[in-house]
């Protein structure tokens, strides 16, 4: 899973938001390079709208940067599952609901061939699948923010100790830490 997270502990604001991601072509060239290590993506719904209405439009979008059109090629390509008890249906290319209990059915995902499954924000999911011990490594990125309140990613679910793997530092004060169970 990735998820950025403000120093005090929140993926995102009140009302889901994230304006306050600290990117930059640093964090653009990282996210070209961590595209190329899964094939899949899985979203809870929220998640998956805020994606749905941005990347698409950006692959048309002429304004767009080129940064931001290879990301949004990378991740249409991708196949995409979205977790949702209450949608009905997906326009997004190589998109589908996941049905049926979400721990069974991300062991089958698990399961098939292809590479790695990523989790984009998605807290409920990540805390669920976390809590089931089905995340192989958790990629958090801190940014030099402060929030005050928001979401929390893990409130509530059980203690895990964690092996940090790699951390790296960005110019623009961003550090990005990988950690595995």
């Amino acid at each position: 899973m990735f998820n950025m997270l403000s120093v005090d502990g929140f993926f995102e604001g009140p009302g889901h938001n994230i304006d306050w991601h600290t990117v930059d072509d640093e964090f653009n060239a990282m996210a070209k390079q961590q595209q190329q290590e899964f094939d899949t993506l899985l979203f809870g719904n929220t998640t998956y709208t805020l994606f749905e209405e941005y990347w698409p439009n950006e692959l048309t979008n002429p304004d767009t940067s080129e940064d931001d059109r290879i990301i949004a090629k990378q991740i249409d390509d991708k196949k995409k599952y979205v977790v949702s008890t209450t949608r009905t249906e997906v326009n997004w290319n190589n998109a589908e609901i996941l049905k049926g209990d979400l721990i069974e059915a991300v062991k089958k995902l698990k399961e098939q061939e292809g590479s790695a499954i990523m989790i984009y924000g998605s807290g409920t999911i990540v805390r669920a699948l976390t809590d089931a011990k089905l995340i192989d490594e958790y990629r958090i990125m801190i940014s030099p923010t402060i929030l005050g309140k928001g979401t929390n990613l893990f409130e509530g679910t059980q203690m895990k100790k964690l092996k940090l793997i790699k951390s790296q530092s960005f110019g623009n004060g961003n550090v990005y830490n990988w950690y595995e169970i």
